[in-house]
């Protein structure tokens, strides 16, 4: 795929959203969209980035905790944990409004199974949850990138919308690859 234009784009459908006691339970689906690719072509695009490896930040605001992101696996979950250097480079990186922060999250195993791949995209379902969640609806920015690149030099970003109420946002982003 080298040299070639393909649009690429992801964005999350919230399944179902429960607030409980100050946190939000968000159950989606994420969807990446290799626009122009064939379907061996996503294949071998996910099969790259599952071998570098990838970190994800969240724009949350002070008070708030992500408590659990985790992504299905084969076998249950894939757990991802916040990490400080990574919350670090998205800080000196991104810069945050006055109250906001950036939480890093890392996976602490093997890369999540795909939902499903359907031509040119590909699915994973997650969940999340967010402590100190109000009524909403939020919006928080999403970044992610490879485990072994700052965010400076490589990123895609997407939000996701937060609400017990509204079910879908998505953003698409252009790219070369």
């Amino acid at each position: 795929m080298p040299g070639r234009r393909i649009e690429f784009g992801f964005e999350y459908d919230n399944n179902d959203a429960r607030l409980h006691a100050g946190a939000l339970t968000v159950t989606s689906t994420v969807a990446f969209r290799f626009a122009g690719a064939s379907f061996k072509d996503v294949q071998e695009a996910v099969a790259e980035r599952v071998a570098r490896g990838y970190k994800i930040g969240m724009r949350i605001r002070n008070g708030q905790q992500v408590e659990r992101l985790a992504f299905r696996a084969a076998n249950g979950f894939i757990e991802l944990r916040e990490d400080t250097t990574v919350s670090a480079d998205l800080l000196s990186t991104f810069g945050a409004y006055p109250g906001e922060q950036w939480v890093g999250l890392v996976p602490e195993a093997a890369t999540p199974r795909a939902s499903t791949v359907s031509g040119d995209t590909i699915t994973y379902e997650d969940v999340l949850v967010l402590r100190g969640f109000d009524a909403g609806p939020q919006l928080i920015p999403v970044v992610h990138t490879y485990s072994n690149v700052p965010f400076k030099e490589h990123y895609i970003v997407g939000v996701r919308l937060l609400s017990t109420r509204e079910r879908h946002v998505g953003i698409r982003i252009d790219a070369n690859y």
